[in-house]
């Protein structure tokens, strides 16, 4: 998407990027970090090119200990369905079957998405945008519904101004634009 005139500052930046993952092959914030899914899975998404087979099965493996515990986070489950869209994923249709159903689950009544169901704040743009953005790498596979009733949260949620309330502005409005594009397809071909 950028003239010529960058081509040389992005590959630096990608082979920058893809020597500093941590040793588990992950990312964190910082090279002092713990891997986090999130990272992770926002690497595979915007820098293909840096990430290699450790990291996304590193991000496999932690979400799948991570849904198999006491608390399972829903945007975590949606970072791992982003990073499925990787074409060095491993195949792992068991977890992704296992994923969307939690997933569809966990949707409160109001058709948005918190960090888990019933969580104490409710819904918020940044989770719904994530799990939207999530669930669009496998359409065929989730409830048109489902998809509806989160798109219906976010429009009835947007502020005048065209911004989401959520304690970090930017980022809420930011991943709610991301997964509303996200969809998109999803909508007009219905």
């Amino acid at each position: 998407a950028f003239s010529e005139r960058y081509h040389e500052e992005i590959a630096n930046g990608q082979q920058w990027l893809s020597k500093v993952p941590l040793p588990c092959g992950a990312w964190g914030k910082s090279n002092r970090d713990q891997p986090r899914i999130p990272i992770t899975a926002l690497a595979s998404a915007l820098v293909p090119e840096a990430v290699d087979v450790a990291g996304l099965e590193w991000l496999a493996n932690k979400w799948e200990s991570d849904l198999a515990g006491s608390t399972q986070i829903t945007y975590y489950g949606a970072f791992f369905l982003l990073a499925q869209a990787h074409e060095k994923a491993p195949a792992m249709d068991r977890l992704v079957d296992r994923t969307l159903t939690y997933l569809c689950k966990e949707q409160n009544e109001n058709g948005g998405f918190g960090p888990w169901k019933e969580h104490p704040l409710g819904s918020d743009p940044w989770t719904t945008g994530v799990v939207l953005w999530g669930l669009s790498k496998f359409p065929q596979m989730v409830s048109k519904d489902v998809i509806d009733r989160a798109v219906k949260w976010l429009q009835t949620n947007q502020l005048p101004n065209g911004l989401w309330p959520y304690h970090y502005l930017d980022d809420g409005s930011s991943m709610a634009l991301i997964g509303l594009s996200s969809v998109l397809p999803v909508l007009i071909e219905s």
